[in-house]
């Protein structure tokens, strides 16, 4: 009876597997986005020779971008495979500056829509393995209207040569760290991420300021300059359940708003996660 209940139990679970015959352009948005169609952009843009087509989500229509598919190992030495697709809000170029007048034309061409500063782009990361028939099963997915830093309607995620940079960072875990830059006022600000590759939903955790440079706003002779760079890594000699601690390395100075002066921030400080928090906090903070 048990072996029935087994048997019974895994054929009800494969018969849910999302399975795709393989993780090309054309498999992955057919699937994956069934309502696309062909979108002409008005203008040249970052990523433009990536695959890509206009998708409909939740009313809102999208220039969906595909980056390079990326293979790496899980935690159990297991091939896996990344695939990130990118959303642009777009919206057609309805109207038009006509002798200082607004007037409403039938356009053929999109336009990006989120192209504010703080406007992120919404993100598609769906990790999958591949089956003895040579088809892919999805594995995981990130959450709904995931999205990931950047600005200006574009995402700042490199997952480029992602077998490099993927690490064990808990016990049965593996992910990997993004950073990236900001830029506002000749100011560049660098924020750190670790993207976990969870194999029941991938998760995007932000971890601290990792470094600043206004070398855009001052000279390096100016007393009102400073500059913060970091290092990063992974501390497995702690309890890795469910995340191993966050080591990083501050060289510089920075600007401390409590005192209103520029201080040396010559400091290592260790970030560990926190469930009822769901995310790393800072617990240890030591100059060297």
């Amino acid at each position: 009876m048990k072996k029935l209940i087994f048997f019974f139990l895994l054929i009800s679970t494969n018969s849910f597997a999302e399975i795709i015959d393989d993780l090309g352009y054309k498999s992955v948005f057919r699937n994956f986005y069934p309502t696309i169609f062909q979108a002409s952009m008005d203008d040249d843009y970052e990523g433009n020779k990536l695959p890509k087509a206009g998708i409909k989500e939740n009313g809102k229509e999208y220039l969906a971008l595909m980056h390079p598919t990326q293979k790496y190992k899980n935690a159990f030495g297991e091939d896996r495979y990344l695939v990130f697709i990118e959303k642009r809000e777009i919206g057609k170029n309805e109207y038009q500056l006509i002798n200082g007048t607004w007037k409403k034309n039938d356009s053929l061409f999109y336009g990006f829509s989120s192209t504010c500063h703080a406007c992120y782009a919404k993100i598609d990361l769906r990790i999958f393995k591949k089956l003895q028939s040579n088809q892919y099963e999805l594995v995981s997915t990130s959450q709904k209207d995931y999205e990931a830093t950047g600005g200006y309607g574009v995402a700042n995620l490199n997952i480029s040569e992602l077998e490099k940079k993927v690490k064990r960072i808990g016990s049965s875990k593996v992910g990997f760290f993004n950073h990236s830059s900001d830029f506002s006022y000749g100011v560049e600000t660098k924020v750190l991420n670790l993207i976990v590759l969870d194999e029941n939903q991938i998760q995007d955790y932000n971890i601290d300021i990792v470094g600043s440079d206004d070398s855009g706003r001052y000279t390096e002779e100016s007393p009102l300059s400073h500059t913060l760079t970091s290092e990063w890594y992974i501390d497995e000699s702690k309890d890795g359940n469910p995340y191993y601690p966050i080591k990083i390395k501050f060289m510089g100075d920075t600007y401390d708003e409590k005192s209103e002066k520029i201080i040396n921030y010559n400091k290592i400080n260790i970030y560990e996660f926190n469930r009822r928090k769901n995310g790393f906090a800072l617990t240890s903070s030591m100059n060297y």
